[in-house]
């Protein structure tokens, strides 16, 4: 039972690090094409659904958050950052 547990654990690790590498890839791109890949709206709406307790994470996305998110916290300030650019 523990060789399952550590095999899920490693299956959402490795999910969690393709989206990361995705959005990398993605805010990159627009970086060299000068493109602007958040507006201050859709920055505006990520922070209202997490203030109102939602994940904007790729990872949980639309699930209810019981805590504070660090991945949710990291996306929202690199897209504050992008979009001040």
């Amino acid at each position: 039972m523990k060789f399952k547990r550590f095999v899920h654990l490693l299956e959402e690790e490795n999910a969690r690090l393709k989206s990361e590498l995705a959005r990398h890839l993605v805010v990159n791109n627009c970086d060299a094409q000068n493109i602007d890949p958040v507006s201050s709206d859709s920055l505006d709406s990520l922070i209202n659904l997490y203030d109102r307790g939602f994940h904007v994470c790729p990872m949980y996305f639309g699930g209810l958050r019981q805590e504070d998110c660090l991945f949710c916290s990291a996306l929202i300030h690199k897209a504050g950052e992008v979009s001040n650019e």
